[in-house]
């Protein structure tokens, strides 16, 4: 019986906990940190193709696409769900 009224117990109160709530700034900060992250790694793999002698044409294309999609996959990963 004791142990009854503690599991009713515990039901009632998991019912009454609701899940945090989101923030709009946790989504900046979050894509932020995401393109911080993204910023380092093309800035070391431009050093890396530069220290390899790839021309610098090539270089520059591969930056501007590594960063459309850091941009996009950053978008996509803290991109807030549809309440509805």
């Amino acid at each position: 019986m004791l142990y009854e009224a503690r599991a009713d117990w515990a039901i009632s109160c998991m019912k009454q906990v609701r899940p945090p709530r989101f923030r709009l700034g946790e989504a900046r900060v979050s894509f932020g940190l995401y393109l911080i992250g993204y910023l380092i790694l093309i800035c070391g793999l431009g050093y890396a193709a530069n220290l390899m002698h790839i021309p610098t044409q090539w270089i520059v294309v591969g930056v501007v696409v590594l960063a459309g999609l850091g941009i996009v996959s950053g978008v996509k990963a803290t991109k807030q769900k549809d309440p509805s």
